[in-house]
């Protein structure tokens, strides 16, 4: 029984450990915000259209018909925008289509951890085509006059190499902005199709913490004395 207890222990103060020392994570507080709109229209007419905002994401829509379709979708890391628009019968009469939609996250949050992520944190912006705008900004709340450690590493490809200050609060907005334009009469993208979305790849998983891991282990050690008595 002692050596069971002991090599419990063991395994809960070392898988403590490694938690804490592999995982960053985020948590998100009150002051988040979430929007999405888009629009089908034919001619001057607008025949469907929607319009969303949320505290608590995710939230997305969508609408679609003979003359296009739009979609938009947020989350706190991730946005999206698509759109197209496909010529009425009617197109050599005068007639035409037009779709958009619009998507924004604006989330704050605080590290869980202090210091700098190794590799540090990817933010990825995906214009798929003409008439798609996707953006991204960051700051510290707390202390605004400090300007976010970020680089572009590629072609719509940044890197947040930031300290991290765990008593600190930042912001992270996102848009994504897509157009689609049969008669290529606005500054839109192809009838086909086009779209936009952005991306940051932090997580706002809660890390278990050692006391969450000392509960686990004595929980395995009553079942091993439990077991033993029975035998």
């Amino acid at each position: 029984m002692r050596k069971t207890i002991v090599a419990v222990f063991a395994f809960v103060f070392l898988c403590a450990g490694v938690v804490q020392a592999e995982q960053y994570t985020f948590t998100v507080i009150s002051g988040s915000s979430f929007s999405i709109s888009g629009s089908v229209s034919h001619s001057v007419n607008v025949v469907d259209s929607y319009g969303q905002s949320s505290a608590t994401p995710p939230i997305s829509k969508s609408v679609s018909d003979i003359y296009g379709a739009a979609s938009s979708m947020a989350t706190y890391n991730d946005v999206s925008a698509f759109t197209s628009a496909l010529p009425p019968a009617d197109i050599a009469a005068g007639g035409f289509s037009i779709a958009g939609a619009h998507a924004t996250a604006y989330t704050v949050f605080q590290p869980n951890f202090s210091g700098t992520i190794p590799g540090g944190i990817v933010v990825s912006l995906s214009p798929e085509s003409s008439g798609a705008v996707a953006n991204f900004n960051i700051g510290d709340i707390t202390s605004p006059s400090s300007p976010i450690d970020v680089t572009e590493t590629s072609q719509n490809f940044f890197t947040i190499n930031e300290a991290w200050n765990p008593t600190h609060t930042y912001f992270l907005k996102l848009t994504a902005d897509s157009c689609a334009d049969a008669a290529g009469i606005q500054d839109c993208g192809p009838s086909n199709g086009s779209g936009a979305s952005a991306n940051m790849t932090f997580t706002t998983t809660p890390v278990p913490e050692p006391a969450t891991m000392l509960l686990l282990g004595l929980g395995l050690v009553g079942l091993a004395g439990f077991r033993r008595k029975i035998q």
